[in-house]
């Protein structure tokens, strides 16, 4: 294998790549980004089996080819390269040289023959959204999904799609974020759970808001199809939770808050309760005065007051602070509302007007 190419066009492409390699610790195989140089294309593929991201760049190809290289090194290396014309020139199967500015450098390569196989999804049912709803849809939900392995379908962000309305959701057993939209179309209705890594991952490479993204579902995959690149993602197997039975319809209080003043009054309390194992903060509503207070055995108490409007009785609550926080981020407008049943009970933190998406929290208990 050989070829040249501009070195900052190869560079970005390594960057798009190597979003699909896990940070955990893989098979050597998998940690690896495959270069391969036919025609006049080089193609990148990473892969860490679940999220497959494979671009395409133009260069002078001179010997066709292709190669497995450990990544984390060559990445950090192409970052250094001037922005000039690179060759990249396959010494024997197992070391691939680098030719720049008179210099060389070789790296040593893995078997390409033990790269896995990407099988590509041909045209079957599809559903499309704008990237910059695409992007709405997972900024809304994909932080709420979970990140461990203990309950691997929390993971997913499941997305439904019927009569024309696409909703989506996301829960870790302690929030839940659940959005709709009627932008999305579709050649017939579907239930899927998307990774959540692999849709935020996918949210970095949308460029631009006005395109038309394309979704393409089969054989339990998920494909896109941008201008250079090319994702798949494999989906959860498995039901998701009945997401509606957890949302609470009766409500004690609801309060409307301005979510400026309160996001503000948020990152200052919170640098309190974050030295505290649970990141409590404690929210108290009365007399239409909201205050948000936070204690620590070692550093110290904070309390502030908000004017908000309340509807219902005086009550207490306490909260982990940074699902407050994310949520207040995702929510659009210049007021939030706060909907509480009791202490105990599973709260809602929504826009103060619309009802396309829903934020809910798990409270912590008071004895805790």
């Amino acid at each position: 294998m050989r070829f040249v190419c501009q070195g900052k066009q190869f560079e970005e492409s390594l960057k798009s790549v190597i979003r699909a390699i896990s940070a955990k610790k893989n098979l050597p195989i998998l940690e690896c980004v495959k270069i391969e140089a036919e025609g006049t294309t080089v193609t990148l593929t990473a892969t860490d089996t679940e999220l497959t991201i494979v671009r395409k760049l133009q260069a002078d190809v001179i010997v066709e080819g292709s190669m497995a290289i450990p990544s984390k090194t060559f990445v950090e290396f192409c970052k250094k390269l001037p922005d000039e014309e690179i060759e990249f020139e396959s010494l024997d199967k197992r070391n691939l040289q680098v030719n720049y500015s008179s210099n060389q450098c070789v790296f040593q390569c893995l078997s390409v023959e033990d790269y896995p196989a990407i099988s590509y999804i041909e045209q079957e049912d599809a559903f499309s959204l704008t990237a910059g709803e695409f992007k709405n849809v997972i900024a809304k939900t994909a932080y709420a999904a979970a990140t461990d392995d203990m309950r691997p379908i929390y993971k997913g962000c499941f997305f439904s799609l019927k009569d024309g309305a696409l909703t989506v959701v996301a829960l870790d057993g302690y929030r839940m974020s659940v959005y709709k939209t009627d932008k999305a179309v579709a050649t017939d209705d579907f239930s899927i759970i998307i990774p959540a890594r692999s849709l935020e991952e996918i949210a970095k490479l949308i460029e631009g808001d006005d395109n038309t993204v394309k979704l393409i579902i089969k054989d339990e995959k998920l494909m896109l199809d941008l201008e250079h690149t090319v994702i798949i993602t494999k989906l959860i197997r498995g039901d998701f939770i009945q997401y509606k039975n957890i949302i609470p319809q009766d409500f004690t209080l609801s309060v409307v808050v301005e979510k400026a003043r309160l996001k503000e009054a948020m990152e200052r309390v919170s640098l309190i309760s974050r030295s505290e194992k649970n990141n409590c903060v404690r929210f108290y509503f009365a007399d239409n005065v909201m205050s948000v207070s936070s204690r620590s055995d070692t550093v110290g108490t904070v309390e502030e007051k908000l004017a908000v409007e309340m509807k219902g009785k005086e009550t207490g609550i306490n909260f982990n602070a940074k699902y407050v926080s994310d949520c207040l981020e995702v929510i659009d407008g210049d007021f939030a509302r706060i909907n509480i049943k009791n202490s105990g009970a599973a709260c809602t933190i929504v826009p103060a007007e619309g009802d396309n998406l829903i934020n809910l929290i798990v409270p912590i208990k008071m004895n805790s």
